[in-house]
């Protein structure tokens, strides 16, 4: 597999990436993917982004009740717990 070595600012906004993000060019061309973490953790975010199926991930956005952060369950649960008696 071939190397690319990311320089200066490419380099910083990579070591920050939490998960996989596209790379784009400065006029928006996609470029690739990256995955940050080991080389197995990388393989395995590749695997899993590309047995994605694009229209289904929209459908179940589509769809999606709504989410709740842990901050946002903890302080609801903190508030049942001082309703009662």
């Amino acid at each position: 597999m071939p190397t690319i070595t990311a320089e200066g600012l490419t380099a910083a906004q990579l070591e920050k990436a939490e998960s996989i993000s596209e790379v784009r060019g400065t006029d928006g061309r996609f470029l690739g993917m990256f995955a940050p973490g080991t080389p197995e953790e990388a393989r395995l975010y590749l695997h899993a982004w590309l047995s994605l199926d694009p229209a289904e991930v929209k459908r179940q956005k589509a769809m999606a009740e709504p989410t709740y952060s842990f901050a946002e369950v903890d302080a609801h649960l903190k508030s049942l717990e001082q309703e009662k008696p």
